[in-house]
């Protein structure tokens, strides 16, 4: 990163210490661990709704 174009940035880089080592990093939001679960709350209702007559769906 060029830090001459970020001058606040560059002022607070320099108090840290070169990195070492291997950061890893996940790159994907599905390779983390979910907290919680999210509940669709509009699943249960669409599943209810019928179809129109000569739609594909199965419902």
């Amino acid at each position: 990163m060029d830090l001459r174009h970020h001058p606040v940035l560059a002022q607070i880089s320099l108090s840290y210490s070169e990195p070492k080592g291997r950061f890893p990093r996940v790159t994907h939001p599905c390779a983390t661990n979910p907290e919680g679960f999210v509940r669709l709350a509009c699943v249960r209702h669409a599943a209810s709704v019928r179809s129109e007559p000569g739609s594909n769906s199965q419902v």
